[in-house]
This record gives structure tokens, sequence and C-alpha cells, in this order.
């Protein structure tokens, strides 16, 4: 993977106000190369966009959903790395003490994780061990304090993504804002994406064509019509079985040798978790509406004609 550093001149909120200053010259890059090359995980060192080499998958986000899909990929030997905004421990975690989670005994039990299910309460883990017990096996993979602001796609088709990443602690070790941050860096190339971030997901945003979303961002759109409410109390069941349910599907494209940055994957799986669709749908349903006001406020203003 090559990463490269850059310098943001007048730091701002968004990735388009970001000034980028690559280093092109042969020596800058070797030292740079050589310098990135011990802290990013090995299994995406060394990759091109026409590299023959199966090129790892990007998962921005490592709580449920993103832990759980980075588990299927790597019980099945997929290249791929984890992205997250916090650093470890996550002080994020929250929701209640113990873990009663209805799908997580069926995930533990599939992912040979630590923890699974007991009779007794008591015994049952807390949200801080499963996310522990996620991280025990990928957390080589795992790039922490790093924001991606910006995906992009590079080549005619999709299979080719790199992530503009900024970071969100100073040199002090302090958390700071984007809007601080002086230190980008790009990662790429990835063969696909996969956010499991939240509502406010970067690949939410971008939207490009073999691109997923995972976890409860998808539920946000496909739930549209109750605001959310059917998602109290369940948001980490769907992420779990989110992760499993598209890790499985990527795995079986990847066994029969096809392209599983998404135009290969099946029409149902594709509908369900592509971010491209799910944009789609809802600007469809979002016209859908305006279309219903609209007739309504043209059949009132007839009605009153009439009077």
């Amino acid at each position: 993977m090559v990463a490269v550093k850059m310098r943001a001149e007048e730091p701002s909120a968004t990735a388009t106000s970001t000034s980028l200053d690559l280093v092109l010259d042969d020596d800058a890059m070797a030292q740079q190369s050589r310098a990135s090359s011990s802290s990013l995980p090995p299994s995406n060192k060394q990759h091109t966009c026409a590299s023959t080499t199966i090129l790892p998958i990007a998962i921005i986000g490592s709580s449920y959903a993103g832990l759980t899909y980075a588990h299927v990929l790597h019980r099945h030997s997929i290249p791929y790395t984890l992205f997250d905004v916090k650093s470890p421990p996550y002080t994020y975690v929250s929701g209640g003490t113990k873990f009663n989670i209805p799908s997580y005994e069926f995930i533990a039990k599939e992912l040979d994780l630590e923890y699974s299910y007991q009779q007794n309460d008591e015994d049952r883990p807390t949200r801080e061990d499963v996310i522990e017990s996620f991280l025990a096996r990928v957390r080589s993979n795992l790039i922490t304090s790093r924001r991606v602001v910006k995906i992009e796609c590079r080549g005619a088709d999709s299979g080719c993504f790199y992530l503009h990443t900024i970071s969100t602690y100073s040199a002090e070790g302090k958390q700071q804002s984007q809007q601080k941050s002086e230190s980008a860096i790009l990662y790429g190339p990835y063969q696909s994406v996969v956010g499991g971030d939240g509502v406010n997901s970067t690949v939410r945003a971008t939207a490009l064509p073999g691109t997923f979303l995972i976890g409860d961002a998808r539920w946000v759109n496909d739930r549209w019509y109750d605001l959310g409410l059917q998602r109290i109390d369940c948001g980490a069941d769907i992420a779990l079985i989110d992760g499993y349910e598209l890790g499985q599907a990527m795995v079986m494209k990847s066994s029969n040798g096809s392209d599983i940055s998404g135009g290969d994957l099946d029409t149902t799986i594709t509908c369900k978790f592509s971010a491209y669709e799910i944009s789609r749908r809802r600007t469809m349903r979002r016209l859908s509406i305006l279309i219903v006001l609209l007739a309504i406020v043209m059949t009132k203003i007839q009605q009153r004609k009439s009077w």
C-alpha cells in the first residue's frame, strides 16, 4: 500500500478546502516509504491498482459491524485494513453493562470468539469484553486516530479506491478536532470500501459504486418512515448481523474468483448494502414525497379556484 504524507496549509472542516502538497522526488518518496511501512499492516504494503496481487478491503469504523466484517475476512485470509477515528481503549462503547444481544451467541460461535452466552446473566460478557475479544484477532490490521475525510476512486471502473485521512491526535497526544489537524496521509489502493462508522459516514456521503454500508447507517435509510424508532435497543444486533452477512457474501464471491468490489455480488446483497444503491433509493423516496406534496398543493389550488 502507498501512504503519502501531505501538508494542509489552511486546515478546514472539509476535505475540499485542504491544499495537498505531494512530495514527488525519488529520494523523498523512498524516505517516506521507509518511514511509513513500519506502521502499516503487512497485508497492505506495496500494492498498485494494476497489481495482480489481491488488493485489501478498507473498513471504516471498528465497532460491532466493522469488527464482525473484519473477522469474517480474517478467517478466510482476505486482506483488509480497519480504520477508526478513536484510539483504544474505546471509551465511546455505550449501552447496557451486559451484552444482551440476541445475535451475539451465533456470531461468537461462528467466529470462534473468546466470549459466548452463558445461562447465568452474571457470566455474560460486557460490551467492553466483546470489543476486546474482537480486537484481539484483528489488532495488527487496525489503524487508529485517523479520520477518513475523502474516498477517491481512480480508474474507469470501481475496484481501486484511495482514502484521504487526517490525524485526530496532536503531537502531544491529545485528541483534537478535524479542523485543527495538520497531518494528512493517503492510504490505498483498496478493492472495496465498507463503512461501519454510523450515521455521519464518509462512505454514505460519497456513495460510490463498490462501496458498502453496514450497521445502523443502513437502517437510517431503510426505516425512514418510522424516524428510526424500530432501531431502538437493537442497533448492536443489526450491526453484528450486517457485518456477518456482507462478509459471507464477499467470501463466497472471493472463493469463486469473482470481483468482490461490488459488480459481481448477488443483486440482493448489492441492493441491501451498496452505498450507491442506498443513496439512489433515498433520492427516489424524497422525489416521490415531493411529487405527492406538489400534487396535493395543486389539487387544493384547483379546489379554491372552483369555489
